[in-house]
């Protein structure tokens, strides 16, 4: 039985994983855009800048919600059940400064969503794969933040070949 860790894994095995798996808040927010231009931003590529000073993100193909700007800092500790799911005003401030920056035709665009996403991280980074204590065939695979779903079908492929004796366990999981 596999158990994904995800936001909550902390409350669902406390003694297992409430040391390794941290929930943070992260922000995402959809911009309005003007109606000319809204194909373009519709269509534009999907892009990030990590340059050590800022770490946003922006996927297109929205159904025209308007202009995504992801902030990938790591944010304030979150409780996915009970936490405030509205934004952080110092987080938007600095994002607006970031569009002004890098997209300056919408330095002044109207925020028409946001969204709190919680992320669960590991200490390190890097995805967990244990089998939980107590048991013979219950493994917690996870610890992907917001990226896990995306390598879903490699870590499964990998996990698979790990239990079928075919893989080594890589040193990167914790």
């Amino acid at each position: 039985m596999f158990l994904p860790a995800d936001p909550g894994s902390g409350k669902m095995f406390p003694s297992f994983l409430n040391s390794v798996v941290t929930c943070i808040k992260q922000e995402v927010y959809y911009f309005g855009v003007p109606a000319a231009e809204s194909s373009a931003f519709e269509n534009i590529p999907v892009w990030v800048d990590v340059d050590g000073q800022d770490f946003y993100y922006g996927i297109p193909g929205n159904a025209h919600r308007g202009f995504k700007i992801g902030v990938d800092i790591r944010g304030e500790t979150f409780d996915p059940t009970s936490g405030d799911h509205l934004y952080t005003a110092s987080t938007l401030t600095k994002a607006r400064e970031f569009i002004a920056h890098r997209f300056p035709d919408l330095k002044n665009a109207p925020l028409s969503e946001s969204r709190v996403c919680p992320y669960e991280n590991s200490p390190d980074g890097n995805f967990i794969f244990d089998l939980v204590p107590e048991t013979r065939n219950a493994f917690v695979l996870g610890g992907g933040s917001g990226h896990g779903f995306k390598h879903t079908p490699a870590l499964g492929k990998l996990i698979a070949g790990v239990l079928c004796g075919k893989e080594k366990i890589p040193s990167l999981f914790f």
